[in-house]
């Protein structure tokens, strides 16, 4: 079946577009079937083509086309349990490569880049798919309480929010999908070997605590460098609108270096003290009336680490869906958001900035429902201070996302 759908996946690709969100949500319509012999799938396919006006990066203005394929399996195996298998393939860095920025305009392309299994002049080709999770689930006391062990997608199962969550469906900048690569570091190959806790404490109440595999490779020496996390989401439902409001503290094991007495050998590397991260944040998203919801993010982690070139990073905006304007499968997002920089003598000599500032950015966009199962979503962003650099002048780019879930 593999044989047959990628080839499929992959033209439709050229022509259409979209993709489930990496954690799995399921948005629009579908186009196959989706259980075969007892196996539950999902997939889609995405692509973007973006383009920058004003980049002084020193590579110019340019289009870039990027898509990403997804394909999740899963079979039950109990009554209370089943193993899923998600798959992940694509092809293209996007404006990314050439913009320089803390937090990356195309978090879609990001992600798949990952996965790069060739690069010739600088030009991703990762066309074969990759396994990027496979787990097991099991859902116990009426459901109240959700474990998940396996290779995870880590960073989806916290810091997650409404309405800025989905490069796929939502914005397309990181900074408003989610806190992991723009505050903080996400483990280095991004997907890893770990359990997950969710337990539905109270009605109003979910705790959810992660452990993962902070070494380099994913599943070498594991254990030596564990990734925690855990996560408190306190859901009022103020006036009967749901609500989330989440509050986290993350525990990072990898090697961190002191900023005193660090300094870099002949081949780059920053050697001194060694020391773990510690992060925190809060993501907070809250629905109105009339189909209409906000959202607001803060994170933050050490300033005292020769790593960390980002102190902090807020963001804040809304939501509308199109059926109050009589278009029900359309909906309209704006945000904003800043990255505070770290203004450390030696982050600054790193980051070979003379004028450092605070990296700001702007995203709009207007998601068209074509049919159930396609949408196309035109979209703008605007950042300042490009990579905290407040000599350089203000980029925007502009950008359309096509969805096609099968």
């Amino acid at each position: 079946m593999k044989k047959m759908v990628l080839p499929v996946a992959a033209t439709l690709a050229m022509f259409s577009g979209g993709a489930f969100a990496h954690d799995g949500e399921e948005e629009g319509g579908h186009l196959i079937t989706h259980h075969v012999a007892g196996l539950g799938i999902e997939g889609g396919v995405t692509w973007f083509l973006q383009g920058t006006d004003g980049n002084d990066n020193g590579n110019g203005d340019a289009l870039d086309l990027t898509y990403s394929f997804d394909l999740s399996i899963e079979a039950r195996v109990s009554n209370s349990g089943k193993v899923i298998a998600a798959f992940e393939a694509g092809n293209g860095h996007g404006v990314d490569s050439r913009l320089g920025s803390l937090s990356t305009a195309n978090y879609d392309a990001f992600v798949t880049d990952i996965f790069a299994t060739d690069t010739t002049n600088g030009v991703t080709d990762s066309n074969s798919p990759n396994l990027s999770q496979l787990y097991y689930e099991g859902e116990y006391m009426d459901e109240k309480l959700v474990v998940d062990f396996g290779k995870l997608d880590v960073h989806s199962m916290y810091d997650d929010n409404a309405y800025a969550n989905d490069e796929t469906d939502q914005f397309m900048s990181a900074i408003f999908t989610r806190s992991p690569g723009t505050s903080y570091g996400e483990l280095d190959r991004y997907y890893a070997p770990g359990i997950a806790v969710n337990m539905a404490a109270t009605d109003n109440l979910d705790l959810t605590v992660i452990l993962a595999n902070g070494n380099g490779a994913g599943f070498d020496a594991f254990g030596n460098r564990p990734y925690g996390v855990v996560q408190a989401n306190v859901k009022p439902g103020f006036g009967g609108l749901e609500g989330n409001y989440r509050f986290y503290v993350i525990q990072d094991q990898r090697r961190f270096h002191k900023i005193a007495g660090a300094s870099v050998d002949a081949n780059g590397n920053i050697i001194g003290t060694v020391s773990s991260n510690t992060a925190w944040g809060i993501s907070f998203d809250q629905a109105l009336p009339n189909e209409m919801g906000v959202f607001a993010r803060y994170s933050s982690q050490k300033s005292d680490l020769a790593e960390n070139t980002v102190e902090s990073v807020w963001s804040l905006g809304a939501s509308a869906s199109g059926a109050n304007w009589g278009r029900e499968d359309d909906a309209f997002g704006i945000g904003y958001g800043v990255i505070k920089v770290n203004k450390d003598p030696f982050i600054k000599s790193q980051m070979g900035v003379t004028n450092q500032d605070d990296e700001s950015h702007t995203e709009l966009y207007y998601k068209i429902g074509i049919s159930d199962h396609f949408t196309l979503t035109p979209d703008v962003q605007v950042i300042s201070n490009n990579g905290g650099d407040a000599d350089r002048g203000s980029v925007t780019v502009y950008g359309l996302r096509g969805q096609l879930n099968f």
